[in-house]
């Protein structure tokens, strides 16, 4: 979830504001976390001055293709089309680079595997740690197990000695369970050293920037995924639009779109409401169900403020395949919302605040 906080250091402690982070989404499920202002109980510029809407993303690091200068871009999308303004005040996009610092959203990820035993590359932190307990869950009912794990740090430049090590180990499914730029250096030395001619890849997450920087390595791959620029007119319309403004040629990822749906969602449910105040958001948003470019049969889930909507299984394509440039995946699969999000009743998501 992302939740609307002071922090020391804030430099706009007494304006309302709207704080975005960027969380990483899972293979099955993208969580997208309640969007909250709040007002300081200091009346004045609080109550009449900007609205401030906060994203917190990776500007610098790994995951700023997928994300970072896209999303904030995304985000003033939203505020513009909406006008600017919300209860006669002007609405402010703010940009803060988060480094990968701090612990990130759990993760949910679950696909189903034929093989046995898996040997894990996996990131030392929240998020690494947490994807791989969802996946050492999903594959055990099915008689699977992690034979090793390599808890690797961070933005680490080479994977060669990992893929050798998992190469050796006799495993017949090799986890991934990185994203963004990681993933694109391990699936590098996956080629490299033709473990994917021994060995099946699970690649836990991946975004159609990882397939724009590595179109060979993934062509052939079945993903799941929130979105596609290409899936829908509604979704190919906002697609060019965000291509035009951002420039280069580059397509949105599905963590762009989802800025914007969740910025508009947001601040829809500001001007019913006619306040920033949180509860009174919050009451608005819990339950109610919609559909935009991005969101499909989505709801926001009462209980843990989830959006819950439809998931995508797609095929990357190949070059050869592919009729205009970035339009790599093909959809197989609608998923439910039902089956694409862990049930409301395991929701470890705890509404106490």
């Amino acid at each position: 979830m992302n939740r609307a906080s002071a922090v020391p250091g804030d430099s706009f402690p007494r304006k309302a504001r709207l704080v975005k982070t960027f969380r990483i989404p899972t293979a099955l499920a993208v969580i997208t976390g309640i969007l909250l202002s709040y007002s300081s109980p200091l009346a004045g510029e609080a109550q009449s001055g900007p609205i401030h809407i906060a994203v917190i993303t990776d500007m610098s690091g790994v995951y700023a293709a997928l994300a970072g200068r896209g999303a904030v871009e995304a985000t003033k999308m939203a505020v513009e089309d909406f006008g600017g303004s919300v209860l006669g005040r002007q609405i402010v996009v703010d940009t803060i680079d988060h480094r990968n610092n701090g612990p990130e959203a759990a993760a949910k990820a679950r696909e189903a595997y034929d093989a046995k035993t898996w040997y894990g590359i996996v990131p030392n932190y929240a998020f690494g740690q947490q994807m791989l307990a969802d996946f050492t869950a999903a594959i055990k009912p099915e008689g699977a197990s992690f034979v090793h794990t390599d808890m690797i740090p961070l933005a680490t430049p080479d994977f060669s000695s990992y893929v050798i090590a998992a190469k050796a180990s006799g495993a017949q499914v090799l986890g991934v369970l990185n994203a963004g730029a990681d993933t694109v250096n391990t699936m590098k030395a996956v080629k490299q050293f033709g473990l994917d001619k021994t060995m099946k890849i699970a690649v836990g997450l991946l975004f159609l920037s990882d397939v724009d920087a590595l179109p060979d390595v993934f062509a052939g791959s079945r993903i799941t995924t929130s979105w596609y620029w290409n899936e829908d007119k509604p979704a190919r319309a906002w697609a060019d639009r965000f291509t035009k403004r951002i420039g280069g040629g580059l397509r949105p990822t599905s963590i762009q779109a989802a800025d914007y749906s969740a910025t508009t969602q947001w601040l829809n449910a500001v001007k019913a409401a006619g306040s920033v105040d949180a509860d009174k958001v919050v009451a608005y948003l819990d339950g109610r169900q919609f559909n935009d470019f991005y969101a499909h049969a989505a709801e926001w889930r009462a209980r843990d403020h989830r959006v819950t909507h439809e998931m995508y299984v797609v095929d990357v394509l190949s070059k050869e395949q592919i009729k205009e440039p970035h339009a790599w995946y093909k959809i197989v699969q609608v998923i439910p919302p039902s089956r694409a999000f862990r049930p409301e009743s395991q929701s470890v998501c705890k509404k106490d605040w």
